[in-house]
């Protein structure tokens, strides 16, 4: 930790300002010993980076219901199919059978909704409406 920050007052500031890693997981198996697993393997990655320079930290896990998930219009494909391992080769959505991205045009009657995502850090607020 030493010379990372000039003083105590620039550490706190910057700690101050990374306040959020959002990852989403898909749902695992209800066993205690793959949640603990992902926890453990989460510190890991964070321990060369926050840990071992003192700071306080704290994470959360949401797992998503891949039927309220899409990327790039389209749903996930199912757990450890071929189409999934595609997309991990490529990177990037793929277009596949039965899967077309489909987009529902709201009639006015409809009762508004909206979705707000809040970035803490910097006040940035992405909304939707229909």
């Amino acid at each position: 930790m030493e010379h990372t920050f000039e003083d105590e007052a620039s550490k706190q500031a910057f700690s101050a300002d990374v306040t959020l890693i959002d990852h989403i997981a898909a749902k695992i198996d209800n066993v205690e010993e793959q949640y603990r697993d992902v926890c453990y393997a989460v510190s890991a990655i964070a321990k060369p980076h926050i840990i071992d320079k003192g700071w306080n930290w704290e994470f959360h896990v949401d797992e998503t219901e891949r039927r309220m998930w899409q990327i790039n219009g389209y749903f996930p494909p199912p757990s450890g199919s071929e189409q999934e391992k595609l997309w991990e080769r490529e990177n990037k959505t793929v277009p596949y059978e039965g899967m077309t991205p489909r987009f529902v045009e709201m009639s006015p009657s409809h009762q508004q909704f909206e979705v707000n995502l809040r970035l803490p850090s910097y006040g940035h607020v992405l909304a939707f409406w229909a």
